[in-house]
């Protein structure tokens, strides 16, 4: 696996797991505390900046065309493994996504 598929492997995970903790139903499963609205706000538009920033990637790599078809399959599979986790490890979710956005820094400093 290159270093680009890495990177928007990890990007992908992380941003699907902002956005869904924006959601109060899965943050109760992880945590008590609660997001105010503005918080709430930035945590999705982070995410989704982050969704875009794993974009990129795969657009150097393999061009606009084939790069979203790539983008798109790698935002699914993310997508599946975070519902699995959520579904029985909650805790374990966040801390990946955590190792994920280090991961993603690391590869593109290492770039």
């Amino acid at each position: 696996m290159s270093a680009a598929m890495m990177m928007s492997v990890a990007l992908c995970y992380a941003a699907m797991s902002g956005l869904s903790l924006a959601m109060p139903r899965h943050l109760m499963q992880i945590s008590d505390y609660r997001l105010t609205l503005w918080q709430t706000r930035g945590l999705r538009w982070t995410a989704s900046l982050i969704l875009l920033l794993a974009y990129l990637p795969m657009w150097q790599q393999w061009g606009a065309g084939t790069g979203f078809l790539v983008w798109v399959s790698l935002l699914s599979v993310t997508t599946v493994v975070l519902v699995l986790l959520l579904s029985f490890w909650p805790k374990w979710a966040v801390r990946l996504a955590i190792l994920m956005m280090l991961s993603a820094s690391v590869l593109l400093l290492v770039q």
